[in-house]
């Protein structure tokens, strides 16, 4: 048989040429580059759109809280808060739970009441009368070296206000059960320590406000309770009357910050504004500022001495716009707020890309075979 010559002949070496780096390039563009682009793109959007809705949540979520923070951050709310808190720590049932045995309550409730009510920071107590097992056991307590302007009852006159107290808390007239006598000395001193604009005698409500010409005009609050047995005999009642102090509104905004939940609450100075709006700093936190009312800053108004004053003191010697007191909420950036898992997945595709391109250059400095014999 003949033989092949040629195909003893060594076969030349074969060196493929290098793909050029342009056409890396576009080969990396097309098949990873856009495809890792379109994804993140899809992620950025998704992200935008659930930073959006925490803003949405969190806008709504600091207007309850605020509505919530303007109810308590007044005087009167304050004022009621503190009266209840100080109820119970002095040992009174819940103003719901009317019916009590003799023994329930503690032997010292006037003076524990005292101390409580005297510990209300932003009043003062003015006077504190008590009556328990019918009214037969009176006490009261009275502010006589600060209120000496306000009189100060004995026995009777404290044994008829306690009647008056007593019958109007179980929706019946003031004058009920009353002699012609107490009836008459009840409108005198009604009169006398009250005043024209505060009556809390014949107020249905538990908790009046009102005013008093004494001592240069006064702001008092007032807060009555009455305990009943079983058989709706009367076990103990109360008439605890006080002024109100310039630092009332203070105290009632120191009180009522907890009511913000998760959000931080702040009492700020800015340009007058009629109605509540919502900022968006840098950092993607939230900020609501709401305009305090003048009546809840107007607080023992005749001391001269309370928000209001000071802010006509501060903005006389500026120039326009005029500074007020606004309540401000403020969230945590929304940035802290959104799922990392969209951090991960953008920090992977950056990676990706990092990667893929360095096995490209890898590929293009060193992708080059040869085939020998």
């Amino acid at each position: 048989m003949a033989t092949d010559k040629g195909s003893n002949q060594q076969f030349s070496k074969l060196s493929p040429t290098a793909p050029a780096t342009g056409d890396l390039l576009l080969f990396w563009l097309l098949t990873l580059a856009l495809p890792l682009l379109a994804i993140f793109i899809l992620v950025r959007h998704s992200e935008n759109n659930r930073a959006e809705q925490l803003k949405t949540e969190l806008s709504g979520r600091m207007l309850d809280s605020m509505n919530r923070l303007q109810q308590a951050c007044n005087a009167e709310t304050y004022f009621k808060n503190s009266v209840l808190s100080a109820e119970m720590v002095a040992g009174l049932p819940p103003r719901h739970a009317k019916l009590v045995s003799s023994d329930a309550l503690p032997a010292a409730i006037t003076q524990s009441l005292k101390q409580g009510f005297s510990e209300i920071k932003g009043f003062k107590l003015v006077m504190l009368i008590t009556g328990r097992n019918g009214f037969s056991d009176l006490q009261i307590i009275h502010g006589s070296s600060e209120f000496s302007d306000y009189p100060k009852p004995g026995q009777w006159a404290t044994r008829t206000l306690l009647k008056a107290v007593a019958a109007r808390i179980r929706r019946q007239p003031t004058n009920q059960g009353l002699s012609t006598a107490e009836q008459r000395m009840l409108r005198n001193f009604n009169d006398s320590i009250f005043g024209t604009y505060f009556s809390p005698i014949d107020k249905d409500e538990d908790f009046a406000y009102g005013f008093n010409v004494r001592n240069g005009g006064t702001n008092l609050h007032a807060a009555r309770r009455l305990v009943q047995t079983a058989n709706k005999a009367s076990e103990f009642a109360y008439l605890a009357i006080f002024a109100e102090t310039p630092q009332a509104f203070q105290e009632a905004f120191t009180a009522s910050r907890s009511m913000a939940g998760e959000f931080v609450t702040n009492l700020v100075l800015r340009q007058t504004s009629l109605h509540q709006f919502i900022i968006e700093k840098p950092d993607t936190s939230l900020h609501l500022y709401s305009p305090i009312s003048y009546v809840s800053l107007n607080t023992a108004p005749h001391s001269g001495k309370n928000i209001i004053n000071k802010l006509l003191r501060l903005n006389t010697s500026r120039q326009k716009p005029f500074l007020y007191p606004h309540l401000q909420i403020s969230s945590q950036p929304v940035t802290r707020l959104i799922s990392h898992n969209y951090f991960y997945a953008k920090f992977a595709i950056f990676l990706l890309l990092c990667l893929s391109l360095l096995a490209i250059k890898h590929f293009q400095q060193h992708g080059a075979f040869q085939i020998r014999n």
